[in-house]
């Protein structure tokens, strides 16, 4: 059983998930961090090549709850870079750069 101080986390039967979060939670508190789109969106493109690692992984099972779930959430977290990425092209003029 799970200990209430514990996070929850995904049981990822190569253990790519586990790797991958301490970079997508720090990525993530970086852009929460920051007031505005232009200073957000160096950490947003950072995060869209860490969650493209979740999102290309050779061993994603349809059938495995837990893949189906970090999936889920990866992609999540791409849309969520994404906007922060077009947002930061809007305010400077520039256009946005997405990956690919």
């Amino acid at each position: 059983m799970q200990r209430p101080s514990e996070q929850p986390s995904l049981e990822c039967p190569i253990d790519l998930y586990p790797r991958q979060d301490p970079d997508i939670q720090r990525l993530n508190a970086e852009i929460n961090r920051h007031r505005n789109a232009a200073d957000k969106a160096d950490y947003a493109r950072e995060l869209l090549q860490v969650v493209g690692v979740l999102l290309d992984c050779d061993a994603y099972d349809d059938g495995n709850l837990n893949c189906r779930l970090c999936r889920q959430f990866a992609g999540l977290r791409m849309k969520a870079a994404d906007l922060i990425i077009a947002a930061s092209g809007a305010a400077s003029g520039a256009a946005p750069r997405h990956a690919g």
